[in-house]
């Protein structure tokens, strides 16, 4: 059985770190996905329900273009094909 990683880090999500997952079902971390508003600590897992939402309703490419990844880092692995 194939651990759950993040799309960004490649950090494994475990049942203790918060994660959220895209419109096109990639899973991200919550230490990424507080990257997403700048207002929020930069070392916490909790991701409030007002982002997880708008995570949801992004696909991963959008996701990222809003976090500015370089096109150099590599795509990770979809989900549905580990």
């Amino acid at each position: 059985m194939s651990k759950k990683k993040c799309f960004i880090c490649n950090n494994t999500l475990g049942m203790l770190k918060a994660s959220c997952i895209t419109k096109d079902g990639y899973l991200i971390c919550g230490k990424d996905a507080n990257r997403l508003d700048p207002s929020r600590p930069k070392n916490t897992y909790r991701v409030p329900i007002k982002l997880s939402k708008f995570i949801s309703s992004h696909t991963a490419n959008e996701i990222g273009d809003l976090l500015v990844i370089s096109a150099t880092v590599p795509y990770k692995e979809h989900p549905d094909n580990i």
